[in-house]
């Protein structure tokens, strides 16, 4: 079922890719039950220099933290049924 205004979800958030200079975040929506899964957002960031528009490396602090949230998995949201 969707979510309705006023249900209590729980957003999971681990990186599942990793680049020199780009990484990939996904945001998982859970029913508070902690079972039901509702959605699956995927975005990916990119480190730019701000003084023009090129790409930078991954500073180490922040590789450190993205190896430490990294997560193999691809498991998504099971696709709805169809209801007849």
């Amino acid at each position: 079922a969707p979510l309705r205004y006023g249900d209590a979800v729980d957003i999971e958030t681990d990186v599942v890719h990793i680049g020199s200079s780009s990484c990939t975040l996904r945001y998982r929506f859970v029913r508070e039950d902690g079972r039901t899964p509702v959605a699956v957002i995927k975005h990916t960031c990119v480190l730019c220099d701000l003084e023009g528009p090129t790409k930078i490396p991954i500073p180490k602090d922040v590789l450190a933290i993205l190896k430490a949230n990294f997560s193999e998995s691809e498991a998504e949201v099971p696709a709805r049924k169809k209801s007849s």
